[in-house]
């Protein structure tokens, strides 16, 4: 009478065994993210994998009270790993606290090659840490206008944002427009070659800028506002202590451009 129980008891630690399997052989990785000039833990902060061949976010998790993360398996973790493919990872601050920098594993600042991460089927890494340098004290700020010069935020029913972005950092930030057009950027990394625009998602979900196009013959400051950051040969230096406040985008919401799709 009692064989019965003792195989469905071997095939219940069969099924968990089994289980416990399926969920070890998940990749992932874990670490701690501190402060450079005090060494303490940085709760709140995000750390983000991404594919270095594409750089699509493969997965991101925020880092708890003690400054410690893991993917998956941790604070709004997302899906487990890839095994396989060259990885990035990155730990950045949430933007509503930009005390400190963006930082590439393995210490590497922002500009500078990130050290390539590849996980095995099974591979459990751990030790993947960030010391985080405090962010500089600077700003840059300036109103979103249309061609009559009035404040805007929004175009079609649709929120705009504004984007700042350095190619030689491969760095980009964006925040919503706020009521009144005046936006403001703080503790960005020095760069010699910010660039600053406005941007949307429309219903179809192509994301699309902002800007003046200009017809043959037609030139800029006589044809179209010459204060707007929008132009391409518009570069933005952004040092340790600036503080830009006039840097304002002038754009023709009639002429949209799509950027991706």
């Amino acid at each position: 009478m009692k064989r019965p129980i003792i195989v469905a008891i071997c095939l219940c630690c069969w099924n968990l065994a089994m289980a416990s399997a399926a969920v070890a052989a998940v990749p992932s990785i874990s670490g701690v993210v501190k402060a450079a000039d005090t060494d303490l833990p940085l709760a709140g902060h995000f750390v983000h994998v991404y594919d270095a061949f594409n750089g699509q976010d493969m997965g991101h998790a925020r880092t708890g009270a003690d400054g410690t993360y893991a993917i998956p398996n941790g604070i709004d973790s997302t899906a487990p790993l890839p095994a396989g493919p060259d990885l990035i990872v990155v730990a950045r601050p949430p933007e509503a606290d930009r005390t400190y920098l963006d930082q590439s594993y393995n210490g590497r600042p922002l500009g500078q090659p990130a050290d390539i991460l590849r996980l095995g089927p099974s591979e459990a890494r751990t030790g993947i840490d960030f010391s985080l340098n405090r962010a500089p004290d600077n700003r840059l700020t300036g109103t979103a206008r249309d061609a009559a010069g009035n404040p805007i935020s929004t175009f079609n029913g649709r929120q705009l944002y504004i984007v700042i972005r350095s190619p030689s950092l491969d760095y980009d930030r964006n925040i919503p427009v706020p009521a009144g057009g005046v936006y403001e950027f703080t503790r960005l990394p020095p760069a010699n070659d910010y660039h600053v625009s406005v941007e949307t998602t429309q219903a179809d979900g192509c994301v699309v800028y902002y800007s003046y196009r200009l017809a043959a013959g037609q030139t800029i400051g006589v044809d179209a506002p010459a204060a707007s950051a929008l132009f391409a040969p518009t570069r933005i230096p952004v040092a340790e202590t600036t503080d830009l406040s006039l840097i304002d985008i002038i754009i023709d919401p009639s002429q949209p451009r799509t950027i991706e799709g």
